[in-house]
């Protein structure tokens, strides 16, 4: 089984951004790092980006709260050339998903 987590950015008026550069985190809510998946670098970020978790990421434990959390941070260039950063923040329930 898999889930895929789409995202997007994009600047406060809507309009969509290429990240130069892009990586992930999957938590718990408590911020405890599961199975291994921190700092996963998305080779060729995108303005609309996918990521997909299998069996191991969306296992529930007896002391799990039944939510994970993707944290994405990365770069972006502003229309004057700097380099600005950005960090999106995505919570999913994992109730039914995987047991």
């Amino acid at each position: 089984m898999s889930v895929t987590i789409a995202f997007s950015v994009g600047t406060d008026d809507g309009a969509p951004i290429v990240p130069a550069t892009a990586r992930w985190t999957l938590t718990d809510i408590a911020g405890n790092v599961i199975n291994g998946r921190e700092d996963v670098v998305i080779a060729v970020p995108e303005s609309s980006n996918e990521i997909v978790l299998t069996d191991d990421d969306l296992v529930s434990h007896d002391d799990s709260d039944g939510y994970r959390r993707i944290v994405v941070n990365g770069t972006y260039a502003t229309n004057d050339g700097e380099s600005q950063p950005f960090s999106e923040e995505i919570e999913f329930s994992i109730e039914g998903r995987v047991n």
